[in-house]
């Protein structure tokens, strides 16, 4: 094995090796849970809804809003978008779906 020390140019390398991964990681996990959401409708309704990219882009502009511009944690961040998104979700459903769904 080696017994010298890493140089400098050898940490930065593992260092963006490591980023790349983390950063993977997270786009495969935002990628399974957009796909576990179209699985979970698409089953027991037998319909695709394609709305399910736009709340989730929708959720990252409402954490990414709270972010910046209240300056809360991260996560408080998270959670109110979740919510927002949530709440946007119940009056999708509300407004537009369920008269088509359930009509007089």
């Amino acid at each position: 094995g080696r017994t010298e020390s890493l140089d400098e140019e050898e940490i930065d390398t593992l260092k963006m090796r490591f980023q790349q991964i983390i950063s993977g990681l997270i786009n495969g996990n935002a990628y399974a849970s957009v796909a576990v959401g179209l699985v979970m409708i698409y089953k027991p309704t037998e319909i695709v809804n394609f709305a399910q990219g736009e709340f989730f882009m929708l959720g990252a502009y409402f954490a990414y809003f709270f972010y910046a511009t209240f300056h809360p944690s991260y996560p408080v961040a998270l959670l109110i978008s979740v919510l927002l998104v949530g709440f946007s979700g119940v009056i999708l459903e509300r407004i537009s779906l369920r008269p088509l769904i359930l009509p007089d």
